[in-house]
């Protein structure tokens, strides 16, 4: 995991967490701090998931342009050896 997905990822955490810890903390009935703290999780999964899709897109796009390069490599790797097999 890299700097910027562990930095995404600490702050929803702490986001999270401190909404929790205010609906807690908050004078409230307990029915409605429960749907407060339910509301909040699902909202936290939903930015996860975006932040999850994102990265996995990224993962996608760099995986074949890898793919692409290497390919690319390897014709011209072929084409300079029958340049030299003809050459011979």
């Amino acid at each position: 995991m890299n700097n910027g997905m562990k930095t995404a990822l600490s702050f929803v955490t702490g986001i999270t967490a401190g909404a929790i810890l205010g609906i807690l903390t908050a004078p409230e009935s307990g029915k409605k701090t429960r749907k407060r703290i339910v509301d909040e999780i699902d909202s936290t999964r939903a930015t996860l998931e975006d932040l999850a899709n994102e990265k996995l897109d990224e993962a996608k796009k760099l995986i074949n342009w890898t793919a692409e390069e290497h390919a690319r490599d390897g014709h011209r790797a072929i084409e300079k050896t029958k340049d030299k097999v003809k050459v011979s």
